[in-house]
C-alpha cells in the first residue's frame, strides 16, 4: 500500500513535535551557534563569554558589544576553583577587590550597560553578582588568609541590607534583586535570588560570619513566602513578571530546589523539585514550553530539523517496503507462470 506524501507530512509533523522533547537538548546548542555565526536579521543571538589572556572573561553581546558582566566573571572564577586552577581564580578575586564601587557603608559592582528587557539604565547593580562575588572572595580568603579578600567581601555583603532605592539590592521583604535599579521593573528573577543566597551561604560556612547568616535567613524566609508565584503548574516561571523559564533555566531551578532542600531539610523545596521534574519527562514537554513562552526562532529550527529527519526516514522506509512488495509480487507471478507451464 502506498502512503500519500500528505499523510507522511502530517505524521512527520506529529512525531517531530514529540521527538523535539528528547532531541532539543543537543540540537538547540548547534542551532544557536549557527545563528550566532551567520548573524542574520531576525535571529535572537546569544551573548558569548570570552576569557582574555589575563583570565578575566568579557561578555560579548550581539547588540551591545564587549561588556564587563560581574556575574559571568564570578562564575568563571568558580569554574577555575572547581578545576583547581587557583592562580587564575585569585586573579579574578583580585579583580573584584580592585573594581568595587564604594559607598560609605557598603560596596557594589556596577553594570555599565543598559538592559532593555527590564528597563535597566547604567549604572545598575545585581544581587546575584553581589552574592557570587562574596562567595569568590570568601574562598580566596580561605585559600590565602589575606584579609583584603575578607574585608572586601564584608563590605559587599552589606549591600544586602540596603534598599534598591539607596543603591543596594534589597526589597522591603528581603528579596535580593538580580536586576536592581530604581527605574527598573524589579522582576525578582528566581535563579538570581537563589544564586545570591548560595553565595551568602557559602561565605557564612567558610567564615562563620553572623551578618551573612542573618542575611541568608531573611532571604530564605522571603523566598519561601514568594515561591508559589513561580509555579507554572508543573513548570517554572523565570521571574515574578511570569516570563516562562526556558528549559535551561527550568533545570537550574530544579537543581536549586534540590540544593535548598539538602541544606534546610524543608519539604517545600522538595515538593517543587519533584513537581518541576515531572514535565521534563513528558513526551509533550516541547509543545508545553513553546505554548507557554511563545515560539522562538530556535524552537522552529529544532522542529524543522526533526520534521525533515522523520519525513525522510518514513519516505525511505515506505520506498523499501514498496520495493520489497513489488519484488515479492514479481516472484509470485513468475512462480505462477512456471506452475502453469508444468501443468
Amino acid at each position: 500500500m502506498k502512503i500519500k506524501r500528505s499523510v507522511i507530512a502530517v505524521l512527520s509533523l506529529c512525531l517531530s513535535l514529540i521527538l523535539a522533547s528528547y532531541t532539543d537538548g543537543f540540537i538547540r546548542p548547534g542551532v544557536l551557534k549557527f545563528f550566532n555565526g551567520i548573524k542574520g536579521k531576525g535571529f535572537k543571538l546569544t551573548p558569548q563569554v570570552e576569557v582574555r589572556e589575563n583570565g578575566i572573561p568579557i561578555t560579548i553581546y550581539p547588540d551591545l558589544g564587549p561588556q564587563i558582566n560581574p556575574v559571568n566573571i564570578a562564575q568563571q572564577a568558580l569554574t577555575y576553583w572547581d578545576k583547581g586552577q587557583y592562580n587564575l581564580f585569585l586573579k579574578i578575586a583580585n579583580w573584584f577587590c580592585e573594581n568595587t564601587f564604594e559607598h560609605d557603608s557598603f560596596a557594589v559592582w556596577q553594570y555599565q550597560f543598559p538592559w532593555k528587557s527590564y528597563n535597566m539604565t547604567p549604572p545598575w547593580v545585581s544581587g546575584m553578582a553581589q552574592g557570587l562575588a562574596v562567595d569568590v572572595l570568601g574562598r580566596a580568603y580561605h585559600l590565602t588568609g589575606n584579609e583584603i579578600y575578607l574585608n572586601t567581601a564584608k563590605k559587599a555583603l552589606k549591600a544586602f541590607l540596603v534598599p534598591i532605592e539607596e543603591g543596594g539590592v534589597r526589597t522591603e521583604d528581603w528579596w535580593y534583586e538580580e536586576y536592581a535599579d530604581v527605574g527598573g521593573k524589579n522582576p525578582r528573577v528566581l535563579n538570581g535570588m537563589i544564586y545570591a543566597l548560595q553565595g551568602i551561604y557559602n561565605f557564612w560556612i567558610i567564615t562563620g560570619d553572623s551578618l551573612a547568616k542573618m542575611i541568608f535567613d531573611n532571604g530564605l524566609s522571603s523566598l519561601k513566602k514568594n515561591l508559589s508565584m513561580y509555579d507554572a503548574r508543573g513548570w517554572s516561571y523565570y521571574d515574578a513578571l511570569h516570563n516562562i523559564a526556558s528549559e535551561h533555566y527550568h533545570r537550574i531551578h530544579i537543581k536549586q530546589m534540590d540544593w535548598l532542600y539538602e541544606i534546610t531539610g524543608d519539604t517545600l523545596f522538595a515538593h517543587y523539585a519533584v513537581d518541576w521534574k515531572g514535565d521534563l519527562h513528558s513526551p509533550l514537554r516541547f509543545i508545553l514550553v513553546v505554548l507557554m513562552k511563545g515560539p522562538q526562532e530556535s524552537d522552529i529550527a529544532v522542529l524543522i530539523i526533526n520534521f525533515i529527519g522523520i519525513y525522510l526516514l518514513i519516505v525511505i522506509i515506505n520506498s523499501i517496503i514498496k520495493a520489497s512488495r513489488e519484488k515479492n509480487k514479481g516472484k509470485e507471478s513468475s512462480h505462477e507462470f512456471f506452475q502453469g507451464k508444468l501443468l
